[in-house]
């Protein structure tokens, strides 16, 4: 692994199951809040997750520049998936 710029690469693939559940974070029937914000999951690997925050106007602070609270939402729901890939949904 790159330290300072880990790569997708880097990371085992998940099998199509465990892939096909975390790709669907966000496109729910209902609009929480990722939704809401357009987040989509690109790309998720065992322990690894690459979510997208598209850019709309919406989005912005004042300066003109993304506001940091929709980059920690991003932040935020991209830790479920990597972390979460790690484990199946079995309980006990």
């Amino acid at each position: 692994m790159n330290e300072m710029y880990p790569r997708a690469a880097d990371f085992e693939i998940l099998t199509p199951e465990v892939d096909a559940r975390w790709k669907n974070v966000g496109q729910w029937d209902r609009t929480y809040f990722p939704k809401l914000v357009g987040l989509h999951v690109e790309e998720t690997r065992l322990g690894y997750c690459r979510m997208v925050l598209s850019y709309r106007e919406e989005l912005e602070q004042p300066m003109g520049v993304v506001h940091g609270g929709a980059i920690a939402t991003l932040i935020d729901a991209s830790v479920v998936p990597a972390i979460g890939s790690a484990y199946d949904n079995t309980v006990g």
